[in-house]
């Protein structure tokens, strides 16, 4: 009886080790997610072959260490160390705020296949054209902004 508790043990100690391991070092499906799985069916498996009283207190307790064990991980202060602390002080600066206004003359950088690039006072923008396709270097007007969309024809 101790051997086959050893054996169950083993198989849920190591199905929660490998468990942790795919959530917080390496996301996705890989081999320790799969291991983990198959180390957990197991030891659950061989727990109902030992008797029913023993398989129910394995899902028991094996989901208890594995919320315990989960819940400490993310509690700890070792894993501060892994989280992403930087701001990220820039923004994205928006047509209205570069002085683009309906009526601003430019030119084409590159092929607007509705969409693409143009020189509009001086700065490259991403555009739309009104008109479907507009080759490059071919004089455009803006003639709407919408939705930080400049329109052009």
């Amino acid at each position: 009886m101790i051997s086959e508790i050893a054996i169950i043990v083993v198989c849920m100690v190591v199905a929660i080790a490998l468990l942790i391991t795919e959530v917080f070092f390496i996301p996705g499906i890989t081999l320790a997610g799969l291991g983990g799985a198959a180390a957990a069916i197991g030891g659950i498996w061989y727990a109902y072959q030992v008797s029913t009283l023993t398989g129910h207190v394995t899902v028991i307790a094996s989901l208890a260490g594995f919320a315990l064990v989960f819940f400490w991980f993310l509690r700890s202060r070792s894993f501060r160390k892994l989280e992403l602390t930087a701001d990220i002080p820039s923004k994205v600066v928006s047509n209205l705020e570069q002085g683009i206004r309906v009526g601003d003359q430019g030119v084409t950088v590159s092929r607007l296949a509705s969409v693409g690039k143009a020189n509009i006072n001086g700065k490259i923008v991403e555009v739309k054209s009104e008109t479907g396709w507009t080759d490059e270097n071919q004089p455009v007007v803006v003639t709407r902004i919408e939705d930080n969309y400049i329109w052009v024809k």
